[in-house]
């Protein structure tokens, strides 16, 4: 998928939940900006290790996307960070994983990768909080909400690829795919115009856009809305014909 569509799948998967749970949370409104600010860019972040993605550049190519410049002006600089990150996180896998694939849609493009990653994130984040808390004395640990967003953004983006005729090897390195029927624009360009509406990526956004805004509006309680974006995602599998593969199947 192209990352506009990353960006915007997360950002309407993500917004009638985040509504909801500011009532829930201190100081919330903060809170909820962060972990939103980390969803959109979390949902980006597994294509690092591509250098044509969005997220390595400071712009999101795509209509309905003016609204996300702001917040892509800091891909670059996240970006930078996590291929730091990737490093060490690579050597942790590499000793626990013969011939590992680091390339797109590998180690980096599975459960384990994106948690790892978050991890280094998470770390990274406090302590830059506590450094500013113990030099400058400003409790900052609000920031903390932009990891958790990040990894939430990045589970996002592979239930995206999980649609897509590809597939996502969650469980790296076995040899246990989750793929559906879209196919994506890099990949099937010139054929897009053939394919079934079942087999475009703009369907996928469709359906979450809809089912998204019947949510908001019906739903009212902080855990039904989880509970019906649960029900949402998983209604999404069939249609989209999403089912696991083994090895080359």
């Amino acid at each position: 998928m192209l990352g506009k569509d990353h960006l915007l799948i997360a950002a309407i998967l993500s917004i009638p939940l985040l509504f909801r749970a500011i009532d829930y949370i201190p100081s919330s409104f903060f809170i909820v900006l962060f972990i939103f600010v980390g969803i959109c860019i979390g949902s980006l972040l597994p294509d690092v290790d591509a250098p044509d993605a969005a997220i390595n550049h400071p712009f999101i190519r795509g209509k309905h996307t003016g609204w996300s410049k702001y917040i892509a002006k800091l891909n670059p600089v996240v970006s930078k960070i996590t291929r730091i990150f990737m490093r060490p996180v690579a050597w942790i896998m590499k000793n626990q994983i013969k011939n590992l694939d680091t390339s797109h849609r590998g180690a980096f493009h599975s459960l384990q990768g994106i948690s790892l990653l978050s991890i280094f994130w998470t770390t990274f984040t406090a302590i830059v909080c506590l450094i500013v808390l113990l030099i400058l004395k400003m409790n900052i640990f609000i920031l903390m909400a932009f990891p958790v967003g990040l990894f939430i953004g990045s589970v996002i983006h592979l239930l995206e690829d999980s649609f897509t005729a590809r597939g996502i090897t969650w469980n790296y390195p076995k040899h246990f795919t989750l793929r559906g029927n879209v196919k994506t624009m890099s990949e099937y360009k010139a054929k897009q115009e053939d394919l079934k509406w079942k087999e475009k990526a703009s369907f996928v956004l469709l359906y979450f856009l809809v089912t998204s805004i019947m949510i908001f509006l019906f739903v009212s309680s902080v855990w039904l809305t989880l509970l019906f974006l649960i029900i949402q995602i998983f209604l999404a599998f069939p249609i989209f014909s999403v089912k696991p593969h083994s090895n080359g199947s």
